[in-house]
């Protein structure tokens, strides 16, 4: 009699042995890959990175831009690269997690988005932010860390005793000399005109300028600067300007060989009849400016999110086979 044997039993699936991200596991829906999306013929998407991946570059965008365009940058400018190595490691949070993800053999996908999105935020909001403080919210800081000096005497006050003026409100016998102003040309007309006060002048020094550019003849003294025609305006907001300072300079010194005067200290100030509103302008272009990035930094994140969202449902999807026509060709 013949001994029947049983049949050996069919080697298991080496799933150990195949790599869980593979192309092919990933097409047809291989249960065992975890993903932020649902494996099958089309991707479902997982609400929690995405809604992760909106709000988390939009706050760290906010964050940078707050750092380099308010106060923090006019106090502790020296502490900023602390500030931007400690992003700089935020940033690379993700991309850790990218590398982490991708040896485990889980999906990566999210992870290289939110590395690309947290360097752009932290890029721009360096960049934004750093040039709106440089054109509003430093000159508004800068004002109003300065004095502010009421009634003063130009026919008896001395510049020197007026260094640390960041707004002057002149007494009401200042007024423009126009007949002794003059000019420095280079490209730009920068025109001064000494202030002086209609009492007479008891010190021998001309230290108080109005200044401003293009506003002025570059052949006869015919000062005609800021609120030159204003009869209510006596004040002074001082001129902060290094570069545009050794050009007004230039112009008292001319000024000064042209008319027989002499300026010891000289002050530069924009002629206005309020210079607290002017400083408030910097203050208020600043955060209008402000405001405008964050609201389109996060449309911004989301169309981001929205583009990324749609390519991304379509990475392992099954290709559709077509079918061969039923009439062939001989």
């Amino acid at each position: 009699m013949q001994q029947s044997f049983p049949e050996p039993a069919e080697a298991e699936e080496p799933w150990e042995e195949t790599p869980l991200n593979a192309s092919d596991k990933v097409a047809t829906g291989d249960p065992r890959w975890r993903s932020v999306f649902t494996p099958s013929s089309k991707r479902l998407m997982n609400g929690i990175p995405m809604a992760i991946n909106v709000f988390a570059p939009w706050i760290l965008f906010c964050v940078t831009f707050f750092f380099w365009s308010f106060k923090f940058h006019f106090r502790y400018g020296t502490r900023l690269p602390g500030v931007m190595a400690g992003l700089i490691c935020i940033c690379l949070v993700p991309a850790y997690g990218r590398y982490n993800s991708h040896k485990r053999g889980l999906d990566p996908t999210w992870f290289g988005y939110t590395f690309v999105m947290f360097s752009l935020a932290v890029f721009l909001g360096w960049r934004l932010g750093d040039w709106n403080y440089q054109s509003n919210m430093y000159w508004y800081f800068k004002y109003e860390s300065l004095e502010a000096y009421p009634a003063v005497d130009v026919g008896n006050t001395l510049g020197v005793n007026v260094l640390d003026a960041g707004r002057v409100y002149f007494s009401a016998t200042a007024k423009i000399d126009q007949s002794r102003s003059w000019h420095f040309k280079d490209g730009t007309l920068f025109c001064v005109a000494p202030i002086v006060s209609s009492n007479g002048m008891a010190t021998e020094t001309l230290d108080f300028w109005a200044v401003g550019t293009d506003c002025c003849s570059d052949s006869a003294s015919d000062f005609r600067c800021g609120e030159y025609a204003n009869a209510n305006a006596r004040s002074g907001l001082r001129l902060l300007d290094e570069g545009a300072l050794q050009k007004y300079r230039l112009a008292v010194e001319q000024a000064s060989q042209l008319f027989k005067m002499h300026a010891t200290n000289p002050l530069f100030f924009v002629w206005t009849q309020d210079p607290v509103g002017d400083v408030l302008v910097y203050q208020t272009q600043g955060w209008r400016i402000a405001c405008l990035a964050f609201f389109v930094s996060l449309f911004v994140s989301t169309l981001g999110v929205f583009v990324a969202s749609v390519r991304f449902a379509y990475i392992g999807r099954t290709p559709k086979v077509k079918e061969d026509s039923d009439e062939e060709g001989p």
